[in-house]
């Protein structure tokens, strides 16, 4: 929050002050030259505006012999306040002099360094305040001296006659004492009045001050009045601090020195000034620490009596920071010089040693000049070879990937585009996906690591026609002696005969494989039909013999169903049916039937919480399947397997361990890959294609998950895959 507030001219603050019902006038150096003084003021003195800019003694002469004077010089001189009630003062009133009577204060201005540069006069004529006192108790004296001579009357009978006029006379006195006292009453509360006005008024002026200003009241040091420069320092409203103790508002304050300070001018009457003293207020970022000078002044009531102190705070943190950050700059260059007289002397030192290289330069100068035609030479070799190379290159240098260098089969990718070299890459590359190559091109650039793609497909023209083209590429930063990556080479290779190969290859695969399936499912038929007879006849021979053939055929057509989801993935044309299912149940039903097959291990579940997911759960079950049925491949020696399924991190998390022979190191990171089989004497005679972890690692591609493998040789191994939590969505 920003308290503004608007600053006052110097003169438009005299002028709010001579408007001012009290008496104000403003004096400055030690010989009280009267600056400014209001109307009031000057009909106090019986003089007129002439003697504004003359000393006060030499203004008003009558004031030399009085101890006014002395009063103000003891101000200037030591900066405390003086006040008094009930002054008398004589003065000069309609051609003679005169006792008056005068509550009035001087207050010493000072500058920011604590000097005195003027003394603010403020007086209110409590004359006939000060009658009606003295009629009072003469009064009193009156009506004392009545009862004593009805007294008299009664011993005096005699006397009553003669007393009666005087009596009448006394009667009609004691009447024009009470008018007289009505009167009095009536301007003393007009006196009160005006002395509110004008306490009002003060605090306006106090509250549009520059210099921070707070009263606190009491011990507890109540906050009583506060202006706009104390408010905007402690980043407060009005509401939030008036009427509240200090530490209630401040409570950071009780452990530092100012509490204590603050007691002690209450109880000595002594003020106290300290300047560029640290402060620490809690502030929304945390305690902040400033600088301050302030003073602290006691305050008294009618009475006499200290009841509060006037504390005036200065925000000085901007100049001691300065100041401290200038002295550190002065240690800063101190240091700097003495350093800097050590490389002079240093420097000295080196220029003997520069000649004696410039020697040796001149002597190196005819083997840098046969470098540089060797480098020359060697340049204009590797641009050959860059023309000749079998592959497409480019050549891009700096942060705009200016074309320095382009081979012919790189100009055929590109379109046979004419004058290419020394024109930005992206004014030339043709292709739909420009953009996203751009970027990976900068991301080299600024991270100098290499980018690599397989098969990454583009169109380009071949005489005049579009066609599809496959190529692998490599994005390969140079780094220059300060390793910073200022070129990158393209390298790419047409892989697209051997793509389309591949995509034959598949279709072929996926056709023989749907035609194997159509004499799969009759001979599955007819071994079931065999099987029904042969439980009727008994014939165990017959039925073990089944058993044998109906796992072949269930082992060719897992075969012939990895061939089809493989065609289908390169294809594209696999699809996932998306359901929700419980994970916990799914696993138990896929070791049940495990269990049938595999007698000789024991599968255990320690951990498979209940968990609800959305995911294709074929293809999740084929996973797990595949993954149990190669913990229990490799693992003939050992017989426990034991599998995980947790919820962690909205993702479930699925992992089976075996103890079986283990992997190597170099074969784990192969391992998703399709048609990868590990090799070795222990498995050689485990069948299989290499396509069953393939197939998995992409169906957790597409469901946005994960699979890994971790292993120790003649330990076992980990397989995990983990699964995000995904919204059916429309």
């Amino acid at each position: 929050m920003n308290n503004q507030y608007q600053q006052f001219s110097d003169r438009e603050l005299l002028e709010i002050l001579s408007l001012s019902p009290a008496a104000t006038a403003i004096y400055t150096t030690e010989q009280l030259i009267i600056q400014m003084a209001n109307d009031t003021m000057l009909n106090f003195w019986g003089r007129n505006r002439d003697i504004i800019g003359m000393p006060l003694k030499e203004a008003v002469p009558e004031l030399a012999n009085q101890s006014f004077i002395p009063l103000l010089k003891e101000v200037w001189n030591t900066g405390i306040t003086y006040t008094a009630t009930d002054m008398p003062a004589e003065l000069i009133s309609e051609g003679s002099m005169k006792t008056f009577y005068y509550d009035f204060a001087y207050r010493a201005l000072k500058r920011e360094d604590g000097t005195v540069y003027a003394i603010l006069h403020t007086a209110d004529d409590v004359t006939d305040r000060n009658l009606h006192q003295q009629a009072i108790v003469h009064t009193t004296a009156l009506t004392g001296a009545l009862e004593n001579e009805q007294a008299l009357n009664e011993e005096l009978t005699a006397a009553n006659e003669e007393l009666n006029a005087t009596n009448e006379e006394m009667l009609s006195m004691q009447q024009n004492l009470l008018e007289l006292n009505n009167d009095l009453e009536q301007r003393v509360a007009d006196r009160v009045k005006d002395l509110a006005e004008s306490k009002k008024l003060l605090d306006e002026i106090l509250h549009q001050l520059p210099a921070p200003v707070a009263v606190l009241s009491g011990p507890n040091q109540v906050i009583e009045l506060t202006n706009a420069s104390i408010l905007s320092f402690w980043n407060k409203d009005r509401d939030e601090v008036i009427g509240r103790p200090m530490l209630e508002v401040f409570p950071e304050l009780s452990l530092q020195p100012f509490p204590s300070q603050w007691k002690e001018v209450l109880e000595t009457g002594k003020p106290i000034a300290n300047r560029e003293k640290p402060v620490v207020f809690n502030k929304e970022q945390g305690p902040r620490q400033y600088y301050v000078d302030y003073y602290y002044q006691p305050l008294k009531n009618y009475v006499g009596k200290r009841t509060s102190i006037m504390a005036t705070v200065i925000d000085v943190t901007d100049k001691v920071e300065s100041r401290q950050q200038l002295e550190d700059n002065q240690r800063m260059l101190l240091d700097m010089n003495d350093e800097l007289s050590t490389m002079n002397e240093e420097m000295a030192a080196t220029n003997e040693e520069l000649i004696t290289i410039n020697e040796e330069l001149a002597e190196t100068r005819e083997d840098l000049l046969s470098t540089v035609e060797k480098v020359e030479k060697s340049e204009a070799r590797f641009r050959f070879l860059v023309q000749q190379a079998p592959v497409a290159v480019c050549i891009l240098n700096g942060p705009g990937l200016i074309i320095e260098s382009v081979n012919d089969m790189m100009l055929s990718i590109l379109g046979n585009p004419a004058d290419i070299v020394g024109k930005r890459y992206e004014e030339v590359i043709p292709y739909p996906e420009a953009e996203y190559y751009l970027k990976l091109l900068k991301e080299v650039m600024l991270t100098g690591k290499p980018h690599s793609g397989n098969e990454a497909q583009g169109i380009i023209e071949t005489e005049g026609e579009s066609h599809t083209a496959y190529f692998n590429y490599i994005f390969q930063p140079i780094h220059n002696e300060k390793g910073e990556t200022n070129t990158i080479m393209i390298v790419a290779a047409d892989v697209t005969e051997q793509k389309e190969d591949e995509l034959r290859k598949n279709d072929f695969i996926g056709m023989v494989s749907h035609e194997l399936k159509t004499p799969l499912t009759s001979l599955n038929g007819y071994t079931q039909i065999l099987q029904q007879k042969a439980v009727k006849t008994g014939d165990r021979f017959t039925i073990s013999a089944l058993d044998k053939v109906s796992a072949q055929i269930k082992k060719m057509t897992s075969l012939i169903n990895g061939f089809l989801n493989i065609s289908r993935l390169e294809s594209g044309k696999i699809h996932l049916q998306k359901e929700h299912f419980y994970m916990d149940e799914l696993i138990t039903e896929l070791v049940e039937e495990s269990r049938l097959t595999s007698a000789t291990h024991e599968i255990s579940i320690p951990v498979s919480e209940h968990i609800m997911v959305y995911a294709d759960r074929d293809k999740i079950g084929s996973v797990i399947s595949n993954l149990l049925s190669n913990a229990v491949k490799y693992s003939p020696m050992a017989k426990d397997i034991e599998i995980y399924s947790e919820l962690k991190n909205d993702q479930v998390h699925f992992r089976i361990i075996d103890q079986g022979m283990g992997i190597k190191a170099q074969d784990l990171e192969k391992l998703f890959d399709r048609f990868y089989r590990v090799e070795g004497s222990q498995n050689q005679h485990i069948s299989g294609f290499g396509i069953g972890l393939y197939l998995s690692a992409e169906i957790m591609e597409r469901h946005e998950g994960s699979i890994s493998a971790t292993s120790v040789i003649g330990k076992g191994s980990t397989f995990y895959f983990s699964l995000p939590l995904l919204k059916e969505q429309n």
